[in-house]
């Protein structure tokens, strides 16, 4: 193992270990929220040879076995599949649902610090790494990060990874990997659209010939050959990452006129052996590995190592040009498209069947059923900037126990922006990160604009997929201070400060979270109250109570491992309608034994109670309280009727 190879692992190690201290403590807590444990229903079913339950009784059928696509008309069952062996192995229950979104969450980690890496430098990935370690909203999102779509955020750092990478050395195998990622981030959540989006439009800006490039298949690979410029002796090679530099032509003379050999062999004796590594160039793009800052040529006679005076930093000022790929040829297109498709082939069989999502988003287009104007686009971008800053700093989780926040996040990065953008204008060193800081700028406000279209709700769990762009554009522009000030020792330790500070303001708003989670085991619809309410009705042995609201249904069947199944007819509209009328009055009239799930007043989503006992004396009955279910603070949630 090398040592920049051991450096990686260390410094990614480091921020995984203290990202699982901060995030695995009284991990059950809060409780299974409804949304948090849709998407684990159908991997317990599947498990447990249960009835699986089908999204508009769509599945993919093999032989005897129905498979799952879809949890909701535009949410994939990408985390149903990954949460198989966390259930096969540790259980069905709430800890090993929750190390599965953990587990992403770390590799989330891990692939953010390697594309900080790739785009920058080792000292931006690893404060990128540090910074997102310790970030509330990254901890506690994560704990519950099916509730957010947290894979997402893991895919969207492979597939940029994967194209980066594609990038800068042609292999199609990193393109069809980027394009298999894409698909399935699609399959994860349909707002995955925004990812791709952004990514395409932020390509096709800062890389404009090679964006257009994959619109011209050729019949088989096409390489760039680079032009070699030769000045006062200096020696260019040609070089891909990580690979020993090379010779380009291998005669002496070409036409008549000395070749780059022909005049490095007038100075250097043939039998010398010359290795040299490319410096990181416009953000690494050569020679990720290097830490040097120039070109360095060794060679060895007789057994003694000299420096050429060809290595100096002055004679290096036009760096040498990878080889890549210029078009995709044909069939590498094709299999870069079929990758796409196996990974987006959830969302597509459901499609192809129902149109379910098609169904959402033109439904949704104007307005939203959960009352979002899509067409008032100022106010929404208001409030999108908002839910920006919280996740930034962090303040959006009152439903662990209080409201805390780290004051200094967002002033620090409005102030970063404005850093980069003047050393990358002024400071002409820097300027060769322009193109990947701009690209991360342009990514995250692409997806901050689309995301005030929406066909549910505004608010910052859909900004969840940004991270850690935010932390990585934080530290470039520390990097890049450092570097415009000549990395002088006030500069230098003004940085560190700067970086301390948020880390340990975070770790801080760590501990404060989890001290009131402790204290109040989640508020309202994350109360542990779910756990109590899910015993008692294993305890009575109901197998089918009546959900009379929203948040009830999915956390109690995980939680009872299906002994208990909720059946819901509340029905998703602001008032009881007529198909709520029928469901109820069948209840009343079928199942006079059974009892009904309501929550309390102020944690109510859909107020269905009047329209219950305006039903029950109509029908000649008296509805009576049997039990309540209240959180830790003594704060009644859950009230538990039956009909007399």
């Amino acid at each position: 193992m090398t040592h920049e190879r051991l450096l990686d692992l260390v410094s990614a190690g480091v921020a995984v270990v203290i990202f699982a201290t901060l995030s695995t403590h009284q991990i059950e807590l809060p409780g299974l929220y409804y949304d948090e444990a849709a998407d684990a229903v159908p991997a317990m079913q599947l498990l447990l040879g249960q009835k699986v339950e089908l999204v508009n009784n769509t599945g993919l059928v093999i032989g005897n076995l129905t498979l799952p696509v879809m949890v909701m008309d535009y949410v994939g069952a990408v985390s149903t599949y990954l949460l198989l062996p966390f259930f096969a192995v540790f259980g069905i229950n709430v800890v090993s649902l929750r190390m599965m979104t953990l587990m992403a969450a770390a590799v989330t980690i891990v692939l953010g610090y390697l594309l900080a890496r790739d785009l920058f430098n080792r000292p931006v990935a690893v404060a990128t790494s540090l910074l997102i370690a310790v970030n509330p909203s990254f901890i506690f999102w994560s704990r519950q990060g099916i509730h957010v779509s947290s894979v997402m955020t893991t895919i969207a750092m492979g597939s940029m990874l994967c194209f980066l990478r594609w990038h800068r050395t042609g292999r199609a195998a990193y393109f069809c990997g980027g394009a298999f990622l894409l698909g399935l981030g699609l399959s994860a959540k349909f707002l995955f659209l925004w990812v791709i989006i952004a990514l395409a439009l932020s390509y096709l800006l800062f890389a404009p010939r090679r964006a257009l490039g994959l619109l011209r298949l050729t019949r088989r690979r096409r390489r760039v050959q680079p032009h070699l410029p030769l000045a006062r002796g200096k020696l260019t090679v040609l070089s891909r990452p990580g690979q020993r530099a090379g010779l380009v032509d291998h005669s002496t003379r070409r036409g008549g006129v000395r070749t780059a050999r022909g005049r490095y062999r007038e100075q250097y004796p043939p039998r010398q052996a010359i290795g040299a590594w490319v410096p990181p160039i416009a953000g690494g793009a050569l020679a990720r590995e290097s830490n040097i800052s120039h070109m360095a040529l060794w060679g060895r006679r007789n057994g003694t190592a000299t420096r050429f005076p060809a290595a100096q930093k002055s004679q290096t000022r036009e760096p040498a040009r990878a080889v890549v790929v210029a078009h995709l040829a044909w069939y590498e297109a094709f299999v870069a498209l079929a990758c796409f498709t196996l990974g987006a082939g959830m969302i597509l069989i459901y499609n192809i069947k129902t149109q379910g999502t098609l169904k959402v988003l033109f439904g949704n287009l104007q307005s939203t059923e959960r009352g979002v104007n899509n067409l008032a686009f100022i106010d929404n971008l208001g409030t999108q900037l908002k839910a920006f800053s919280s996740v930034l700093s962090g303040d959006h989780f009152w439903f662990l126990g209080g409201w805390f926040a780290n004051p200094f996040y967002v002033p620090i990065f409005v102030g970063s922006l404005l850093v980069l953008g003047l050393v990358l204008l002024l400071h002409r060193p820097a300027r060769r990160y322009w193109r990947p800081a701009g690209f991360v700028v342009v990514f995250v406000t692409l997806v901050l604009i689309q995301s005030c279209f929406t066909v549910s709700i505004l608010g910052p769990t859909h900004l969840f997929v940004l991270l850690p762009l935010p932390q990585m554009l934080i530290a470039v522009a520390v990097y890049l201070g450092w570097q415009a000030l000549s990395w002088r020792r006030p500069a230098v330790l003004l940085g560190l400060a700067i970086l301390a500070t948020l880390a340990a303001v975070d770790v801080g708003v760590d501990i404060q979270y989890h001290i009131a989670l402790t204290n109040s085991g989640g508020w309202l619809s994350h109360s542990d109250a779910i756990y109590r309410l899910a015993s008692y009705l294993d305890r009575r042995g109901v197998a089918e109570p009546i959900a009379m609201d929203w948040g009830i249904k999915t956390s109690v069947q995980i939680l009872t491992q299906g002994r208990v199944n909720p059946i819901e007819i509340f029905q998703y509209d602001p008032q009881p309608n007529e198909t709520f009328q029928n469901w109820l009055y069948g209840a009343l009239t079928q199942r006079p034994d059974t009892i009904y799930l309501f929550h309390t007043e102020d944690a109510t989503f859909y107020h269905r109670f009047q329209a219950f006992e305006d039903m029950a004396q109509k029908r000649g009955k008296k509805v009576a309280l049997e039990w309540t279910i209240p959180q830790r603070d003594g704060r009644v949630i859950f009230n538990i009727y039956a009909v007399h």
